[in-house]
């Protein structure tokens, strides 16, 4: 079941990143998260010609290579209702779009289409929500895509 008193304060804590702007949240959470866990090259990619990446990233691999992360950020509650533009399953749908959209490496200064993406979200999704399109994040996993939301973000915060 889990400690009571880590449950409300996760609550508290989900409830205080709701409140923020996508800006802040990325500002002064995300992008202090990415630099703690190990990437480096953290650059603002939000704007008109962002291509699905608001923030653009790299991470040394433990054999040396350097890997290119898209990251977007969606303050956005997802269903499980398919036809819905609130759906995950939409969401999965953009996310692999997103995937293949060219950005400039910030190691090299070239375009290109970043080895793995990353989706933040500050709200919560619910495992009724996950089961229904289970099928599809395999999928996202095979090709490199994390969905973090809002449990798993105060998790690593």
């Amino acid at each position: 079941m889990g400690n009571p008193d880590i449950k409300v304060f996760k609550s508290i804590a989900i409830d205080r990143l709701l409140s923020f702007s996508e800006k802040k949240l990325q500002a002064e959470i995300i992008e202090p998260l990415l630099h703690a866990l190990g990437f480096e090259n953290v650059r603002d990619n939000s704007g008109p010609e962002e291509r699905g990446k608001d923030i653009v990233a790299t991470k040394r691999s433990e054999f040396g290579q350097t890997k290119l992360y898209g990251i977007q950020i969606k303050k956005k509650k997802f269903t499980g209702v398919v036809d819905s533009k609130e759906s995950l399953g939409n969401l999965f749908v953009q996310l692999k779009q997103a995937r293949d959209e060219e950005v400039v490496d910030p190691t090299t200064n070239v375009k290109r289409s970043p080895d793995c993406c990353i989706f933040f979200t500050p709200y919560p999704i619910s495992p009724t929500v996950w089961d229904k399109f289970h099928k599809f994040s395999q999928e996202l996993s095979r090709e490199n895509i994390e969905i973090i939301d809002g449990s798993r973000l105060m998790d690593l915060i």
